[in-house]
């Protein structure tokens, strides 16, 4: 979810995310989140099935003015995949 705490809208910004440090891949979306709203953003091609530990660190960028507040711009989650065998009766 990306929210817009500003008292006006906000349109053109720039996303990102990157996996275990890789590369940053970016989406640009060009729609206008309405002021004190809340966007909510789902990245395609993401794949977090094989069990192991994803450390996932998103990024917006406003690309359409200033943003006096960059450091609430990054999220960084900590994913644990655990291994779910069946249990055999």
């Amino acid at each position: 979810r990306i929210r817009n705490l500003d008292d006006q809208p906000v349109q053109n910004f720039t996303i990102k995310y990157s996996i275990n440090g890789g590369p940053f891949t970016e989406e640009n979306i060009n729609l206008i989140i309405p002021e004190r709203s809340v966007y909510t953003h789902t990245f395609q091609g993401i794949n977090l099935s094989e069990v192991g530990n994803y450390e996932v660190t998103a990024v917006v960028k406003n690309n359409s003015g200033s943003d006096s507040n960059t450091a609430n711009d990054t999220l960084r989650s900590f994913i644990r995949h655990l291994p779910n065998e069946p249990i055999v009766f």
